[in-house]
């Protein structure tokens, strides 16, 4: 997982999950409203949702 450029600098909700095909790779952006949740709280579950994709997609394929 690594920080990917986003044009947006306000989330329009709370928490908000993107996901688009590129190429052969799928890439998702998080986008959280940083009045209700912080960096360190918030990316423990960027990191849970990119566990719970790798499982899922290693199975799909295996």
């Amino acid at each position: 997982m690594k920080p990917y450029p986003c044009r947006h600098s306000v989330a329009k909700f709370d928490l908000t999950l993107n996901a688009a095909e590129e190429g052969d790779q799928i890439v998702c952006n998080l986008e959280y409203a940083d009045r209700l949740f912080k960096k360190e709280t918030i990316r423990p579950d960027g990191e849970a949702f990119h566990s719970a994709y790798r499982r899922h997609v290693g199975k799909s394929k295996g």
